[in-house]
């Protein structure tokens, strides 16, 4: 009998209220081993599944102000981007969870994970898929604050990090 594969699931998203994140655990799970990185919990018990908790941070007002420049600096110079991104103790908790649990592949969902699980499969060397669900750059662009800060960085996150992985799903083509 074929040992089974192990899938490691990276959503930087609160798991257990995470309905499309929850059907990847359901279906890779029943041919492979499945660990989960990211926010909160299981929904429930299930078999062949364990999860590795990141507990979400939340930065102090005036931290928010840094951030907040670094994100601005980020549209002179990319590296302020980066700056910002792993200044977040919970994505060092995430690169090290995922960093430490040897898989045949790893399964970023969303952008924002996608420098921890890049960085990670590279340690690792697994093979990457690369979920972006719904995110598209057209998108909450009526929000002068998306525009500002989030929008530039996102580009800058799909166009760095994207081709990195093995294969990209999302749920439409047009986006």
């Amino acid at each position: 009998m074929a040992q089974r594969k192990h899938i490691c699931i990276l959503s930087l998203a609160t798991v257990h209220q995470d309905g499309r994140v929850l059907r990847q655990i359901e279906y890779a799970s029943r041919q492979h081993d499945v660990t989960v990185v990211g926010w909160g919990h299981l929904d429930k018990p299930r078999p062949n599944v364990r999860m590795k908790t990141v507990e979400p941070w939340t930065f102090s007002p005036a931290q928010r102000r840094l951030q907040a420049g670094l994100m601005l600096a980020g549209r002179i110079s990319p590296a302020f981007w980066e700056r910002w991104y792993w200044r977040k103790p919970d994505h060092r908790e995430a690169l090290r969870l995922v960093t430490e649990t040897p898989c045949d592949l790893l399964h970023i969902d969303e952008a924002i994970a996608l420098p921890i699980g890049i960085k990670a499969a590279e340690t690792l060397g697994c093979k990457v898929l690369f979920d972006a669900h719904e995110y598209s750059p057209g998108q909450d662009t009526d929000k002068l604050w998306w525009r500002v800060l989030a929008q530039p960085f996102y580009t800058h996150l799909i166009r760095h990090y994207a081709p990195r992985a093995d294969v990209m799903t999302t749920v439409a083509l047009g986006i």
